[in-house]
């Protein structure tokens, strides 16, 4: 993820209609919003890499879930985003810039819960006690859609719109399906596992 700065970059550059000189200088502000399971490994470099830019350009950056930045985006309140699945924006002249596709994980406390495999099939999720963001989240979505088409009944007792909430369930032994982006210090010291869904 932070690879992708770059395209982050330009595109802050780019917001014309809020900065008052363009040429060598950039100054204004710039209002990005950031999804919380991005949040944690972004917005601290990308605040940084800003001001060493464009020191002229005050940065406000917005965390939530991607359901509320597209909302926010729709209503102008937001300049740009990262989001998740951007397609389902409903704003006619947003520029939609693909930076990475990122791989879903099962997420545990134990590592022995997937019986040692290295891999968990979508169909092996009805097996785990799932903690979701709150539908309609894209990935929320993504997951009722493909558990749906496949015919899987997911297993989910909870929906929680709060990164740290999920993590601490997930520590009280209930899983999640994340992206690893969002866990990194978890997963570095040993405390959760991370399984690929296939």
């Amino acid at each position: 993820l932070l690879s992708h700065f770059g395209t982050i970059l330009n595109e802050i550059g780019r917001t014309r209609e809020l900065v008052q000189d363009l040429t060598r200088n950039p100054t204004g502000e710039v209002r990005l919003g950031v999804t919380t399971t991005a949040a944690r490994a972004l917005t601290a470099p990308l605040v940084a890499k800003v001001h060493e830019h464009y020191p002229g350009i005050t940065l406000r950056v917005v965390e939530a879930m991607s359901g509320t930045l597209s909302q926010a985006l729709q209503r102008d309140s937001l300049d740009l985003s990262i989001l998740y699945e951007p397609k389902l924006l409903e704003v006619d002249d947003a520029d939609l810039i693909p930076i990475l596709t990122e791989d879903l994980f099962l997420i545990s406390r134990d590592k022995n819960i997937v019986k040692n495999r290295k891999v968990v099939s979508f169909s092996m999720l009805e097996e785990f006690q799932l903690v979701l963001p709150c539908y309609p989240n894209v990935l929320t979505k993504l997951l009722y859609d493909v558990a749906a088409k496949r015919g899987v009944k997911l297993n989910v007792k909870f929906e929680i719109d709060s990164l740290s909430s999920i993590i601490e369930l997930v520590n009280s032994d209930f899983c999640a399906v994340l992206p690893l982006v969002c866990l990194g210090r978890e997963l570095e010291d040993g405390r959760l596992a991370a399984t690929p869904i296939a």
